[in-house]
């Protein structure tokens, strides 16, 4: 009996190493993730003392807008978690050829952008408007070839589907022109 009385008593401590371990894993990764957030502070703050608008008032280059879009499409899920952003990051630098160190940072103005917004259908509209204007129709069908390889068809919910099709309405009115 004390035999088992101590084999019990040696999963609990293991338990309850491994559960102290994960917590401390799961700081360490909101840290990184504020610190990630923390280094975009200074562009963050130079569009607010530049301007005195909001960073969706300034924005003119439509790579940035369409970083924007795809922010919105993986926001429609919830909360993005840093892996699908480092994802992102990476397939706009392929896409848009700049380096990693930049998609990152649209990504990050992106999301800022987001967090920053009340109306995202309006935002959404204003940067596919951007998009189709300053780079034309075939920016606006790159830019839906990015929307679909984000996620998966079989992947995507419900919301994920009617942002599509908003952003594909919005970008047609642009093909008419």
């Amino acid at each position: 009996m004390h035999i088992i009385l101590g084999l019990i008593g040696i999963l609990a401590a293991a338990s309850f190493w491994i559960y102290r371990i994960n917590a401390a894993a799961r700081g360490a990764q909101e840290l990184a993730e504020l610190a990630g957030e923390a280094a975009n502070l200074p562009r963050k703050m130079r569009f607010r003392s530049k301007t005195g608008k909001k960073a969706i008032d300034v924005l003119e280059d439509p790579r940035e807008a369409a970083a924007v879009v795809l922010a919105g499409y993986m926001l429609e899920t919830g909360d993005v978690p840093s892996d699908k952003r480092d994802q992102l990051a990476a397939m706009l630098g392929e896409r848009f050829e700049v380096s990693r160190t930049t998609g990152e940072e649209m990504v990050a103005q992106a999301f800022w952008i987001h967090a920053d917004i009340a109306n995202p259908d309006s935002v959404i509209n204003k940067m596919i408007d951007l998009v189709g204007k300053s780079a034309g129709a075939d920016a606006l069908r790159d830019l839906d070839r990015m929307l679909d390889a984000a996620t998966p068809a079989e992947n995507r919910d419900a919301s994920q589907k009617a942002f599509l099709v908003k952003v594909r309405n919005r970008s047609a009115l642009h093909f008419r022109e």
